[in-house]
């Protein structure tokens, strides 16, 4: 009854119950609608929507009353959900209940089934037992009668076949030994019958005649030239019975067809004649063979192009041929004959390519000569030039032309058997061309050094023209040489390159002037003239920057000779290539010639030096403009410095000022010490002209327009310091000369403190007293007191020999030798790309050198792309 009274009060609720969202829009009355379901929902916000004054709470009982009937409403709903989940889980157990039971009875009939299906199956066995045994019966009773007719037809075709075999006509046979062969295949499993042993015995014994019949024809062919028509059918047919006797007789018949031809031809070239005559022939052995297989195509048309019958003679054309030129090689291994040895070597090359072509492409008709030029070959008759040129041209001409492709078998065979497959025997016996090619070199250089007029190559180019010439005629010889081979002796013709261009750079240094101890280079010395070198005017130091820029190209052309080289060897020598030597030679032409423009121009230095020593410094009262030797200095590197910096290269311009300055300063040093007295103005004198001399070394790169990088400035600042702190030594009053040393001068130079009061002027006593002063200090214990001109004169370079030495400090010490950098040419190339856009937009005379440098580089570019080695 409860439940009829509540389903009669909810017949009754308002429309607005039934539907909550009209139900919010009412209790919203007319207010923005807000949704009370939503998870942010704000009770307090709401309310102060609905009632925002005293006046709206009038209507707060209506909104009471409204609010608990959708509560009620919220309460069944839910009520009435859980009563349905629970009335659905009860009903899904039920449901699960009636699909097992399904399965149990589904399964029990499926049992059922599978033993009512064993139970037919043994029942229709049994049924069909007897059928079974007379169905066995009637198969073996097919395959007797089968067997008894095969026999019957084996019998009957082995008495034929022995009939026309008698006859030796191959058509007939080749069809019934293919017959009897496929018969004979049933009987395989028979062969404990004694009818099948004698019928097989029968066959073996016809085969055998076959197979000797053939042979004899075959042989008896091979010494005929003309066949008819009828002759080639039987022979095309007596091909196809010994493919049916068995597979080993055609390998056999071929051996013997290839052995006979060429016991022929070892009748013929195997005689009792000189080396040399015998390799003179080497060209009539390839026109013999071109000649047989002229002769003899007809006859090699038979055979089926799967025999390759004329591949396989040509293959044993070349096995001979190799064994007999190898012999003959040997022969004259102390006495060879480079003419016929190379010509022979060409003809084998050509040969062997005409070989490859003619068998990849399956056209053997374009090696063969015509009947005139066959015939000459055979009567030993020399061809004319022109009958040789035609046909080589014809033979090349049919050679390219498109023709039937073969298999890509075939091809692959061709390119592994015929190349190289006789040119490997002259391998050991080419040293004699190699030494021959490097004879014929070594004379070329001699005759263009005779013939150097010792100028620029051409006006793009500041190289010797006979650089230039040596590079051509290598390529000359690496095209010849790679033509006949890419092994052992190209290599060794890399090697003798090599040698060749060593050879060069030493006539290139032998051209060098020398000094007066008559050596190239050496070290620049205060205390003897040995050691200078006498440019002579500007024609010589144009020379000495000509073999500069020589090596230098030199040096770049060996590497890319050697990459060219490398990539034309064979696999197992090209990593074996190696031109560095002949390229350390030519660094070590570059050392020694820029050695040589040192010296020459520390040689016009000691003009300045020597008005420098011999001036009265003690006299000197005034401190005036720069000292008239400083003038001789400026004048120097005003005259040289220009013209060799428009000869050189910017990194050789580099390393020239470099050792330039630290052979220079170190003397400049020393000199000092000669001086004797010095006055307090004279001494004030010396260190304006230091500075001068200073400035004139930081302007070198201007004069020679090369930019040169900030450590140049650096090096030479710092070493010039050190003449001008010992001149401000020598300026210092006596009490201060010590604390002024110590101050400037490096602590290896207290030996030099005698020296330097003698410069001073001071009296004895007063030496005396600064000495033991330091003496009390402890700072001349052990020291000489040897002067710094005295202990050793020598500064400046080495001479360079092979390598660019290397650049230590340079030191204040007297008698400390001044090593200078290697040269790495690399490496300066790379300073100079970098210091390259700090200069452009400084300095003026950079424009310019980069336009000359533009220039130089195009007229290399051309220069160099004439001598592409891989071309």
């Amino acid at each position: 009854m409860a439940d009829e009274g509540r389903q009669g009060d909810e017949m009754e609720v308002p429309e607005d119950e039934v539907h909550p969202e009209r139900s919010d829009r009412t209790l919203a009355e007319g207010g923005e609608e807000l949704d009370i379901d939503a998870a942010n929902f704000n009770p307090v916000q709401y309310l102060n929507r609905l009632f925002p004054d005293e006046a709206s709470l009038s209507g707060m009982d209506d909104f009471l009353i409204k609010l608990r009937r959708r509560i009620r409403k919220v309460n069944d709903e839910i009520v009435v959900a859980v009563r349905q989940q629970s009335q659905t889980g009860s009903r899904a157990k039920e449901d699960l209940r009636h699909a097992q039971a399904g399965i149990q009875d589904l399964s029990g009939r499926i049992s059922e089934i599978k033993l009512k299906a064993e139970q037919s199956e043994t029942k229709a066995q049994e049924i069909c037992r007897d059928i079974k045994k007379l169905d066995y019966a009637k198969r073996h009773l097919t395959n007797t009668i089968t067997a008894f007719r095969r026999l019957s037809m084996l019998m009957s075709a082995i008495q034929n076949l022995q009939e026309v075999a008698d006859k030796r006509d191959y058509r007939e046979t080749a069809n019934l030994l293919e017959a009897v062969n496929q018969l004979a295949s049933h009987f395989e499993s028979f062969s404990q019958i004694p009818k099948i042993c004698e019928l097989k015995g029968q066959l073996s014994a016809i085969k055998s005649a076959l197979r000797a019949t053939i042979f004899e024809d075959f042989l008896q062919a091979t010494s005929r030239d003309d066949f008819s028509p009828e002759d080639l059918d039987k022979f095309s047919h007596a091909c196809r019975v010994v493919e049916a006797v068995d597979s080993h007789v055609k390998g056999e018949l071929i051996s013997r067809i290839c052995n006979k031809e060429m016991s022929a031809y070892q009748q013929i070239f195997s005689t009792n004649e000189a080396p040399s005559v015998k390799l003179e022939k080497t060209e009539r052995r390839y026109a013999w063979m071109k000649k047989l297989l002229h002769r003899k195509q007809p006859f090699l048309d038979v055979f089926p192009k799967a025999w390759q019958v004329s591949h396989t003679m040509c293959l044993t054309f070349c096995k001979i041929t190799k064994a007999h030129l190898s012999e003959t090689l040997d022969a004259q291994r102390e006495d060879p004959d480079v003419a016929n040895l190379l010509k022979a070597l060409h003809c084998t090359l050509d040969f062997e390519k005409e070989l490859n072509g003619i068998f990849g492409e399956g056209d053997p008709s374009v090696l063969y000569v015509g009947e005139d030029d066959a015939g000459d070959a055979d009567e030993g008759e020399e061809l004319s030039e022109a009958q040789q040129v035609r046909r080589k041209y014809e033979s090349m001409r049919k050679t390219q032309a498109p023709g039937p492709k073969s298999s890509g078998e075939g091809k692959s065979q061709a390119n592994t058997v015929f190349l190289a497959c006789i040119s490997p025997c002259f391998e050991p016996h080419l040293k004699c061309y190699v030494e021959l090619e490097e004879k014929s070199l070594r004379e070329t250089i001699d005759n263009l050094i005779k013939e150097e007029k010792w100028e620029p190559e051409s006006t793009e180019n500041d190289v010797l023209s006979s650089s230039v010439q040596v590079f051509l005629r290598m390529k000359k010889s690496l095209k010849r040489c790679s033509s006949l081979t890419k092994g052992q002796t190209l290599f060794d013709l890399s090697q003798c390159f090599q040698r060749v261009l060593q050879s060069y750079s030493m006539r290139l240094t032998e051209r060098l002037p020398r000094n007066g101890a008559n050596r190239h280079g050496g070290m620049a010395s205060t205390t003897s003239t040995e050691w200078h070198v006498k440019l002579g005017d500007e024609n010589e130091e144009k020379v000495v920057c000509l073999i500069i820029n020589t090596s230098e190209y030199c040096y770049e052309t060996v590497e890319q000779l050697g990459q060219s080289i490398a990539k034309m060897l064979e696999k197992q020598f090209s990593n074996q290539v190696d031109m560095s030597q002949a390229q350390d030679e030519f660094s070590g032409v570059i050392t020694t010639a820029l050695s040589t423009l040192v010296m020459g121009l520390e040689t016009r230095m000691d003009q300045a030096l020597s008005a420098m020593v011999k001036m009265n410094w003690a006299a000197v009262d005034t401190v005036g403009d720069q000292s008239e030797y400083v003038n001789i200095f400026s004048s120097v590197l005003a005259d040289s410095i220009p013209r060799l910096g428009s000869y050189l290269s910017q990194s050789n311009f580099r390393y020239l000022c470099d050792k330039f300055t630290a052979s220079f300063i170190p003397r400049f040093y020393l000199t000092v010490f000669k001086c004797k007295k010095l006055s307090d103005s004279g001494a004030q004198q010396l260190l304006l002209d230091a500075q001068a001399v200073r400035t004139l070394l930081l302007d070198l790169p201007s004069l020679g327009n090369h930019p040169l990088p900030p450590s140049y400035s650096r090096t030479v600042t710092q070493e010039m310091s050190k003449s001008e702190n010992l001149l401000k030594v020598i300026l210092s009053p006596p009490d201060a000369i010590l604390t002024n040393f110590f101050a400037l001068m490096p602590s290896n130079a207290v030996r030099e403190v005698p020296q330097i009061l003698e410069l001073k002027g001071l009296k004895k006593n007063e030496q005396q007293v600064i000495l033991d002063e330091m003496q009390k200090r402890g700072m001349l214990g052990g020291e000489s007191s040897e002067s710094p001109t005295q202990s050793s004169g020598n500064v400046g370079v080495g001479s360079g020999s092979g390598s660019h030495r290397q650049q230590g400090n340079l030191s204040s010490r007297g008698g400390s030798e001044f090593q200078i950098p290697k040269f790495d040419k690399f490496k300066l190339k790379s300073d100079f790309m970098q210091l390259q856009g700090r200069f452009k937009a400084s300095t003026d005379f950079s424009k310019i050198r980069n336009a000359n440098s533009g220039r130089a580089g195009e007229a290399l570019k051309k220069l160099q792309s004439k001598l592409t080695f891989g071309q």
